[in-house]
């Protein structure tokens, strides 16, 4: 297991620098705390640019800082169809950019639901859009499109039913981005944040750690990461926990915290 960063956890510092500068000194300070994964939010990146993509991951390379995926942030269940065929070829020109650019994993959303809409509706849907996307990514050959579970608000949410995606989508190129904190917004206990976990992390290509708050002892206290952990070892993920930082300090610290817990159960 490897240690990655969102760029969401600095969101206010790269907002404030704007993305050429706020980015580079996202980077910086991943080196600086000893994090080797980038994980980009497609907001802070502004233009939809091969070119600017690629100079952002040459500059990574210089950092020793691997771009393990670029999180994307659509929506494929709008009823009007015109909104979800602008959103299917976002997608499909960053699976074109993320293939340039040797970037293995695209986090994707389902969508969020619709009010006053039928339920089975949107998730034909978020299946169709995604369907077609996994072709795209499927052309591209080097590309897996890593679907994250989003919390309450999201068409597909509790771990039965990103279970039924990816076996209706029923594509290699489509596997999931665990973010197991999410399943406790479901309003299924907190004991489902664990179970979803140890269900789905073998589909896994790509994880979250949703982080707040931390105890005196350094160990973030909105769930045990160490139990998650254990849950992956044991499953045999291999792949990057990208720390996402969701509280209103500046960032460094916590994201220093979570990197030191999670490095210290994967060193053992």
């Amino acid at each position: 297991m490897r240690i990655a960063c969102s760029s969401w956890s600095f969101r206010s510092q790269i907002v404030r620098e704007g993305p050429e500068v706020g980015l580079r000194n996202f980077v910086d300070q991943l080196v600086d705390l000893g994090i080797r994964g980038a994980e980009f939010l497609e907001s802070h990146l502004g233009e939809q640019s091969l070119e600017r993509i690629i100079g952002l991951a040459k500059y990574c390379n210089t950092r020793g800082i691997e771009i393990p995926t670029i999180a994307l942030e659509n929506d494929f269940s709008w009823i009007d169809s015109t909104h979800r065929t602008a959103q299917v070829a976002r997608v499909k020109r960053w699976i074109q950019i993320a293939s340039e650019a040797q970037i293995p994993y695209l986090r994707l959303f389902t969508g969020e639901k619709k009010p006053k809409t039928d339920i089975t509706l949107q998730k034909r849907l978020v299946l169709e859009c995604l369907s077609e996307c996994a072709c795209e990514a499927s052309r591209c050959g080097n590309v897996t499109l890593a679907v994250e579970n989003h919390g309450v608000h999201a068409v597909y949410s509790t771990p039965h039913d990103m279970l039924e995606l990816l076996r209706d989508v029923n594509s290699e190129y489509v596997k999931l981005c665990l973010d197991p904190y999410n399943f406790y917004s479901v309003n299924l206990g907190e004991e489902t944040i664990y179970e979803g976990a140890k269900l789905l992390v073998p589909l896994a290509v790509h994880t979250h750690a949703l982080i707040n708050e931390f105890g005196e002892d350094g160990r973030a206290t909105n769930m045990d990461l160490d139990r998650i952990m254990t849950i992956y070892k044991d499953a045999g993920y291999e792949g990057y926990i990208s720390i996402e930082y969701y509280g209103e300090s500046e960032p460094y610290e916590p994201v220093r915290l979570a990197a030191k817990q999670i490095q210290r159960f994967i060193r053992g």
